[in-house]
């Protein structure tokens, strides 16, 4: 999704207005925290919603239970997954 924007200035810095449909689409909001990249090699600048500690928490608790079902899974199925392996 491309959308030409314009530079603006604001204050003693400079930004950019972000499209409401590319800010909808990347699930961004008033007050969020984006990184900045830029990326020398094809003069590109990224703008990524910046993970916050509680939802890094939150991925790392679906993660471990996730891995707790595929244990779970593994257990009860031992035998058939020997089995499938050895085909």
């Amino acid at each position: 999704m491309k959308q030409k924007v314009k530079l603006i200035k604001i204050g003693n810095s400079v930004g950019f207005t972000l499209p409401a449909n590319i800010r909808e689409a990347a699930g961004l909001k008033l007050g969020d925290a984006v990184m900045v990249d830029y990326n020398a090699f094809n003069t590109s600048v990224i703008l990524k919603k910046k993970t916050t500690k509680k939802r890094q928490s939150e991925k790392t608790e679906k993660t471990a239970n996730f891995l707790k079902i595929v244990d779970q899974f593994i257990s009860e199925h031992e035998d058939v997954l020997k089995e499938l392996s050895e085909r």
